[in-house]
């Protein structure tokens, strides 16, 4: 079976070589291997297909003999030459001239190589000699192992394989999205879930090769139409190990660094002293934080889809997922800022706490959130607390951030960021509520209305709205989406109901504070 000279060259005796010509015609297929040091005059010898090894020794350093000598190997269809280096001057720049133009590529090989070494493990690739493709395995290994050893990382060892296999690889994971990447990876977009939790073992499928890991991580590579060779084959089955450990070893070091940021942040959010807060700083900074000038508290909060068929144990998993993704997103934008996963949701501390950053804030919080829920099925919340006056008030605003959350849960029209400035009245009206006098007071206002059947929801948010409008139907109809006809009707209803007019002036107070609070407990 061929092989493209391209391949060739990414096997691992050969990777210290050098292109000097012919690089856009590395396609040419390889069938033999042979040396080529004597050239008599007259006679014919097979080229076709060839890959030559030569110093050029036989034409010497007579530059026309060299031309003549390139232009025959082309035209008879030569694959390659690999020139060795040191027994004559370097190759001049009118030989490489008309090599480049006849496209032949020709390959400077270091002078301490020696034929037999590049001959033996590439005829042993042409033949798909089993003993070849062990002792390929085991040059992979060695050279992976040395990039582990010297701590290269798992984009070190991705750099290697993608540089033995000429392809763009990346590894995968199932809710961490791209873990990591070679050099080659740029602009691709590794393929969806979906079709990676199909893959079991090894397997080709439009234009991927996919290699399992743990079961929740895969090694990809972008292959196009171009299959793969044995060789390639053998890279990356025996690159799985070294990555498997790699992929490890980096969630090994992130759980740490998060453990480390959580508790932390826990810390900081917790304290009420001013002059334990101030001791808090340099500690935050030493794990890239800045504090110093933190205000404002942000919580995002996240809820499944309706009727999603999940386990608990998958439920936590792509919630924690989906928050890791926020706080690198948050990181990238705002390196300073304290971000980590606390009490089940995300706390955010911006490390510019000021009011005049506040719409950028939160057009960048929108952004974040869009792109990591884009296609998860989930929902998302986020409060924003008021602005402490120290950093030791920042309790009172992460407070304030959960409360504007439970607001925005029961009045969706809300959107998904909600500021506690906008809805401090609500958020101190639903804490009020929990109390057993209020709710008897509740029940007894408007309990006919919260005890209907069938247009219950309908008539106290109804009647929300109404008074909420000034009592103007049209304005009443237009944001509840219906006919003026049945809003009267509804209207018509709730005094029917109720037995009293919700109208007047002595009712009006105690009905509007009753159905606010029973929109507002509603979850």
């Amino acid at each position: 079976m061929a092989l493209s000279v391209r391949q060739v060259l990414r096997m691992d005796v050969l990777r210290h070589c050098r292109i000097l010509s012919g690089v856009q015609h590395l396609d040419r297929p390889v069938e033999h291997i042979n040396v080529l040091e004597v050239v008599v005059e007259g006679e014919e010898f097979e080229v076709r297909n060839h890959l030559f090894l030569s110093t050029f020794a036989f034409v010497g350093n007579d530059v026309q003999r060299q031309i003549a000598l390139i232009e025959m190997l082309a035209q008879a269809g030569c694959a390659a030459v690999l020139f060795q280096e040191g027994v004559i001057v370097p190759l001049s720049a009118p030989l490489l001239a008309c090599a480049e133009r006849v496209g032949l590529p020709i390959i400077e090989v270091p002078g301490n190589l020696f034929y037999h070494q590049i001959i033996a493990p590439l005829s042993g690739a042409l033949l798909q000699d089993e003993s070849f493709k062990l002792h390929h395995a085991l040059a992979v290994h060695r050279r992976l192992s040395e990039i582990t050893l010297a701590g290269g990382g798992l984009n070190g060892v991705l750099d290697a394989v993608s540089s033995l296999t000429g392809r763009a690889v990346a590894v995968v994971g199932r809710w961490d999205g791209l873990m990591g990447w070679s050099h080659a990876w740029t602009g691709l977009t590794p393929p969806p879930n979906e079709r990676l939790l199909a893959v079991t073992a090894p397997c080709a499928d439009d234009g991927w090769w996919m290699v399992p890991l743990h079961g929740t991580e895969w090694l990809i590579a972008a292959i196009g139409k171009e299959p793969l060779s044995p060789l390639d084959e053998v890279t990356f089955n025996e690159a799985r190990s070294a990555i498997a450990l790699e992929v490890f070893q980096q969630r090994s070091r992130g759980q740490a660094d998060v453990r480390m940021k959580e508790e932390l942040l826990e810390v900081i959010v917790a304290s009420t002293d001013a002059e334990a807060s101030r001791a808090l700083i340099p500690r935050a900074a030493a794990l890239g934080w800045s504090i110093e000038h933190a205000r404002i508290a942000v919580r995002i909060r996240l809820t499944p889809a309706n009727g999603a068929a999940i386990s608990d144990v998958d439920l936590h998993t792509q919630r924690n997922s989906i928050l890791r993704a926020c706080i690198r997103m948050l990181s990238e934008w705002d390196r300073a800022g304290a971000a980590a996963m606390l009490n089940g949701g995300l706390t955010y501390l911006p490390s510019d706490g000021t009011d005049k950053h506040l719409p950028k804030l939160k057009k960048r919080l929108g952004e974040i959130v869009d792109r990591a829920l884009d296609n998860t099925g989930w929902h998302c919340r986020v409060g924003i607390g008021s602005a402490a006056e120290a950093l030791h008030g920042l309790q009172t605003s992460l407070t304030q951030a959960d409360a504007a959350i439970a607001v925005a849960a029961s009045l969706p029209e809300l959107g998904v960021i909600v500021e506690y400035e906008r809805v401090a009245l609500s958020a101190l009206l639903l804490q009020f509520g929990a109390s057993d006098n209020v709710q008897a007071w509740q029940r007894k206002v408007i309990g006919a209305l919260m005890t209907a059947e069938a247009q219950r929801a309908d008539l106290v948010t109804t009647l929300d709205v109404f008074l909420d409008s000034g009592e103007s139907q049209k304005q009443t109809a237009r944001l509840l989406g219906i006919h003026p006809k049945t809003l009267k009707y509804r209207i018509d209803r709730i005094t029917t109901l109720l037995g009293i007019d919700p109208l007047k002036s002595e009712h009006r107070l105690s009905m509007h504070l009753a159905v606010k609070l029973a929109r507002l407990q509603r979850t």
